[in-house]
């Protein structure tokens, strides 16, 4: 009998514990952060939030009365939980992290080392790592946080559909999450990339309402090339065709456009449906080389050739040929910038060389940079048209 006792003394104890909210946070206490910029302002770190209006964004709302569906708050600090926890001297509510969709990394931030930065957000027991990361070119992350935009009224939510859509559906970006980019600092023999981001337009005219109302918004985000990163700092940009030739290396192509010069004039447009890479390495003499094979497929979806017969099995043929070289063209011409002017393995060449080779790595991995200044790459593109569409010749 006493021990039954006990045990339901135990048992009521537990419940009492596990009872309760102790640690619960209402919804009416919260400024729920969709988006995070990160700025350097002289030797501070200058943090900008951008919060949603729940008044605003309810359904039903029409946003009519003027107001916008979102509010930026901004503060500065030594550190940037410093900065953030200030910023509940402006805010009326605690900033909540925990459903942040963008973090948008200033260009001069990025230039300085981001280590401090990817320190304060691990750390952080309310930020989740599923949030994509994107670095602005030429502008500061202040400004893309307060620029309105149409069709999304939660701006943050715009950035992160764009970004997802444009990975999917074209070639020279990619969504990097958070955990994704943690992944490619810790790894060895692999440098990061980040999306660039960047303001079409006036940055002034884009934080009014004018900017939503108007059928072509003056001022808009877009998104630009990739950030190139060597030991946690930013050293270069990749331009789109230079971005796309990354994405091959990487078999991050999940459909694209390659345009091939026409035998007289124009162009002709292959949509890729279908691509993987294959990265392998060899060693000979202590001497490391790189092989890309790449197989693609897709369609042809646009020709702006004159007396071009696509149903003819050797034209098709040729113009396979000629697609191939294109892309190998943008492969070579990347992986030269990289390893001549920007000096960073961005495409994993060392990590290849590491798994494969561990002994070796082993010996050179101090020296990566200077090898992979010199390795020789040989790339292999295997092309297929399967569609030619449902005109046969050019109208």
């Amino acid at each position: 009998m006493k021990r039954y006792i006990i045990q339901a003394s135990v048992l009521g104890f537990a419940m009492l514990l596990l009872a309760g909210c102790w640690s619960r946070r209402e919804l009416n206490e919260l400024a729920i952060a969709v988006a995070m910029g990160i700025d350097k302002v002289e030797n501070e770190y200058q943090i900008t939030v951008q919060v949603v209006e729940p008044s605003q964004v309810a359904s039903g709302k029409g946003g009519g009365d003027g107001r916008s569906p979102v509010t930026t708050y901004q503060a500065n600090g030594k550190t940037e939980i410093e900065a953030i926890r200030k910023m509940t001297m402006i805010s009326p509510r605690r900033i909540y992290t925990s459903h942040l969709r963008m973090l948008v990394i200033g260009e001069e931030v990025a230039k300085a080392g981001i280590k401090n930065t990817l320190d304060f957000l691990s750390r952080g027991q309310e930020f989740r790592t599923d949030f994509n990361v994107v670095v602005t070119k030429g502008t500061r992350a202040s400004q893309i946080l307060k620029i309105l935009t149409p069709t999304e009224k939660i701006p943050a939510n715009k950035m992160f559909s764009s970004l997802n859509q444009s990975e999917i559906i074209w070639g020279p970006t990619s969504a990097t999450t958070l955990i994704e980019l943690l992944s490619d600092i810790v790894k060895q023999g692999k440098q990061p990339v980040l999306t660039g981001i960047q303001v079409i337009g006036n940055a002034q005219q884009g934080e009014s309402q004018d900017n939503i109302s108007s059928p072509s918004p003056p001022t808009q985000i877009g998104y630009r090339g990739y950030a190139v990163f060597r030991n946690n700092k930013l050293v270069g940009w990749l331009n789109e065709k230079e971005s796309n030739g990354y994405n091959f290396v990487v078999n991050n192509i999940k459909s694209s456009i390659v345009n091939t010069p026409c035998p007289q004039e124009g162009h002709l447009a292959f949509e890729i449906i279908h691509s993987s890479t294959e990265l392998n390495s060899f060693l000979r003499n202590k001497k490391p080389s790189i092989k890309i094979e790449i197989r693609t497929e897709g369609n042809i979806s646009e020709v702006n050739c004159s007396n071009l017969n696509i149903t003819k099995t050797e034209v098709l043929e040729e113009l396979e040929n000629n697609l191939e070289q294109e892309i190998k063209k943008d492969i070579e011409h990347v992986i030269n910038i990289s390893q001549k002017k920007m000096k960073s393995d961005i495409f994993g060449f060392g990590e290849v060389i590491h798994r494969s080779h561990l002994s070796y790595w082993e010996q050179v991995r101090d020296d990566w940079e200077k090898i992979f200044a010199n390795l020789p790459v040989d790339i292999n593109v295997d092309l297929k048209i399967r569609r030619i569409g449902t005109v046969s010749n050019p109208l």
